[in-house]
């Protein structure tokens, strides 16, 4: 695999195993679900894959809680899945951690 690449796997049903994964070399693979919509998760697996990759300064505890944010959007907006507050409770710090580091790099970009 060239440097600098990332593969996204598209497979019948990837199961619980769906999403950003990090191999032995922490180099970031997706599984995605050959539905309708792949295109869509494609996409936005791309996106925590290249967060993974190139912004190494977000442990890999990190780039999972982005993913799992991600799914947990997805769910919401595409399958109409409600969630408890106590979701975003337990999360909080953790998610606003998140945004302040990603805020920090595009002023210092």
């Amino acid at each position: 695999m060239p440097v600098h690449t990332w593969p996204i796997r598209i497979v019948d049903d990837p199961g619980v195993g769906a999403g950003v994964h990090l191999d032995s070399n922490y180099h970031p693979y997706a599984l995605v679900g050959a539905a309708n919509d792949w295109t869509v998760t494609a996409s936005h697996e791309l996106l925590v894959g290249y967060l993974a990759e190139f912004y190494k300064e977000f442990s890999s505890a990190e780039i999972m809680a982005i993913d799992q944010l991600r799914k947990t959007r997805n769910d919401i907006a595409y399958r109409g899945v409600m969630i408890k507050a106590e979701y975003l409770t337990r999360r909080k710090a953790d998610i606003l951690k998140i945004i302040e580091k990603l805020k920090s790099m595009v002023v210092n970009k």
